[in-house]
């Protein structure tokens, strides 16, 4: 019967088609013969998947019948006509064009990356898509300045282990931004390094950073801009950086870059020190916070600090300090401004001052 039809039998989509283009095809039903100018085909044999859901007929006859009598054998092929997939994330990127896309199949552990190119890496086609390192840095960022990289549901191990690192030897970062125009890091859970989760210090050039739900806990630090040169442009959404052995989040000027950050739906909670550390070097940084959870944390829930020449700004709003050794911090003439809608608990510290409204 030339037409079209699908089946849905834990097969994926299987599709039977009537294209003239392909050499005719005829299937007929185990139970009955074969009648003059017919002929079957033998699906386990012939069929040559390039992928398990591209399966094309031209003409199939009794296509009812012929279903239920050959679902279980295209099955057991299909689960043969995978092709072997790479083992590692750097065997996948040697083999994708700049602007691909790396998926992986399985869950596991897939290694240590440096990424000079536009690319996506997506770990969402397995429950765990890792990449556990020891004495490195999980993926180095090192592309050019109009190149975009995403990173989505990847897991990062630097087996710090307990904290004391007593496991073996670390992995230094999760992520390190050296070079890109733009970087996205969405899904992902960091943890366990020596140095920091997140590393954003590029040396020139304009750096727009995206970090959207995303865990980073158990590290030395856990989100650190630092830039040598240039500018990094950071938006941090729905991110928890907590439990880290030093501070949350650190917006850092001094080695000699601009930094522009906001911050919403985040957490920094119970890290050793600061959970927001803002800090001017020769240029300045700018912060704005707003419905932030900083508690808990062993140091300042929000400091500003100036040197050498530049001005942090910190604005904060709709944000809860709960508990930290101090709730604000303010070093030099560095600006730190409330809107006076913070739910602020435990020793206050500085004084902000009054942000306005627009």
């Amino acid at each position: 019967m030339p037409g079209q039809g699908r089946l849905y039998r834990d097969l994926g989509s299987f599709e039977i088609a009537n294209f003239t283009d392909h050499d005719d095809t005829g299937v007929l039903p185990e139970q009955r013969a074969e009648r003059p100018g017919e002929r079957i085909a033998d699906i386990g044999v012939n069929l040559d998947l390039v992928h398990p859901a591209d399966v094309v007929f031209d003409r199939v006859r009794d296509s009812d019948d012929f279903l239920g009598a050959v679902a279980d054998r295209l099955q057991r092929r299909v689960e043969r006509c995978r092709t072997a997939p790479c083992k590692t994330w750097a065997g996948s990127i040697s083999k994708t064009v700049a602007g691909g896309e790396i998926d992986n199949l399985d869950e596991g552990g897939f290694g240590a990356l440096t990424i000079t190119k536009s690319i996506t890496i997506d770990g969402g086609g397995a429950n765990i898509a890792s990449t556990l390192v020891s004495a490195t840095a999980g993926m180095n960022i090192n592309a050019a300045s109009n190149d975009v990289v995403i990173l989505r549901n990847l897991q990062f191990d630097g087996l710090l282990g307990n904290g004391t690192g007593t496991a073996g030897t670390p992995g230094t970062q999760g992520i390190n931004v050296i070079a890109a125009g733009r970087v996205v890091i969405e899904n992902c859970h960091i943890f366990g390094f020596a140095s920091t989760g997140i590393f954003i210090g590029p040396a020139g050039g304009t750096v727009n950073v995206k970090i959207q739900n995303t865990t980073v806990n158990n590290n030395g630090g856990g989100i650190d801009v630092k830039p040598t040169s240039g500018t990094v442009n950071v938006q941090i959404e729905r991110t928890h950086s907590d439990e880290n052995v030093g501070g949350g989040i650190r917006i850092d000027g001094t080695a000699g870059g601009t930094v522009n950050a906001s911050i919403t739906d985040t957490s920094a909670s119970l890290n050793g020190t600061n959970a927001l550390n803002a800090l001017s070097g020769t240029s300045n940084v700018t912060v704005d916070v707003e419905r932030a959870v900083f508690g808990q944390n062993g140091g300042i829930g929000v400091n500003a600090t100036n040197a050498n020449g530049g001005t942090a700004t910190v604005t904060v709003g709709s944000s809860i300090l709960s508990n930290n050794a101090t709730a604000w911090g303010i070093a030099g003439t560095a600006s730190l401004q409330s809107y006076k809608n913070n739910q602020v608990t435990g020793a206050p510290g500085a004084s902000p001052a009054t942000a306005t409204f627009q």
